[in-house]
């Protein structure tokens, strides 16, 4: 089996949990746009590919899964998972299995805006977001919203250029900082977080693991335990029917005068997954044993309670031409 994993940053955790699952003969194929992704060097093979956005993009995935053989692919970047979730053809065409979401679920995870109204319209919880400063502002005057607020990227991720506006003139300041900003009102309380696992075809949910952030910073998480709420698993597993995404989902909830709130879905493996191995839950082998062909039954509650992940640095030398073979349409 050869697996492709594109854009590995810096998650070569995951490629360690995968390699658990996996035989000498199978191989992971790692990409990314920058040689100094520290994953590459745990991948079996290693490209450079074009950015992302480019043009030369999809055609240089489609080459490389051809001429390598490959399988399935699995995103480790949000924006990665929202270009790749609209060519399901093409790769289908060709044999290759994108765990990822449909194009509509995708968009629907990645346009933060689209999530807010999804979200409502599916009857989650999820903090009032606007787009239209001119609509933020007459939600201030009727009380809907109130000090301090979220200003944050309609489309970002990992917490970039995300402001707490205390007062109209941050608001507005933030808001104008850069393009496609919005505003969201601020939660207080517990802050909690989630794995959601569906088979590869997005059908049935096949595993739930709630978990507390007990320190997170610039949006990663670091120490977190897993926790024992039936009422927040249910809550995983309406949403993960209703997004139906393949494979893994990562989500981020407030617990906010009592009631949870969903203020972010990331479709792919997010940095909290490590707790939902240590507790034993295991999605890279599921996914392996899925694509080989096994039908899973749902372990819904299976895994272990009050597990704490701690991630702490490790240096490695990097390999100074990691790439294996050729660059692929690099422009």
């Amino acid at each position: 089996m050869n697996l492709l994993f594109s854009c590995v940053g810096r998650r070569s955790y995951l490629i360690d949990y995968f390699k658990q699952s996996l035989t000498d003969s199978d191989c992971i194929i790692g990409t990314s746009n920058s040689k100094w992704a520290s994953a590459l060097q745990y991948c079996d093979k290693r490209f450079y590919m074009p950015d992302i956005v480019s043009e030369h993009y999809i055609d240089a995935m489609l080459q490389l899964c051809q001429r390598e053989k490959v399988d399935a692919v699995l995103s480790f970047l949000d924006q990665d998972v929202e270009i790749l979730a609209q060519h399901h053809t093409q790769f289908k065409a060709m044999g290759v299995q994108l765990i990822l979401p449909s194009a509509q679920a995708s968009h629907i995870c990645f346009d933060k805006f689209a999530s807010f109204h999804f979200l409502q319209s599916q009857g989650f919880n999820t903090p009032l977001t606007f787009i239209d400063l001119d609509l933020a502002k007459q939600a201030l005057s009727d009380k809907q919203l109130n000090f301090p607020l979220i200003v944050k990227p309609r489309f970002g991720c990992g917490s970039q250029d995300v402001f707490i506006a205390t007062n109209r003139e941050e608001m507005q300041m933030y808001f104008h900082s850069r393009e496609h900003m919005m505003i969201q009102a601020m939660l207080q309380g517990e802050e909690l977080g989630m794995d959601i696992c569906n088979d590869i075809d997005g059908k049935e949910v096949l595993s739930v693991v709630p978990w507390k952030k007990l320190l997170s910073r610039a949006g990663e998480v670091e120490i977190s335990m897993t926790i024992d709420d039936p009422h927040l698993i249910n809550i995983g597993i309406q949403l993960g029917k209703a997004i139906g995404q393949a494979g893994p989902m990562d989500v981020d909830f407030f617990k906010h005068e009592g009631a949870y709130y969903i203020v972010e879905l990331n479709p792919r493996f997010g940095g909290g997954y490590p707790v939902t191995q240590l507790a034993g839950a295991d999605y890279p082998n599921m996914l392996v044993r899925m694509l080989r062909g096994e039908q899973l039954k749902s372990n819904i509650g299976e895994y272990q309670i009050g597990v704490v992940m701690t991630k702490e640095y490790t240096i490695s030398q990097a390999n100074i031409n990691p790439i294996s073979q050729q660059y692929v349409n690099r422009e």
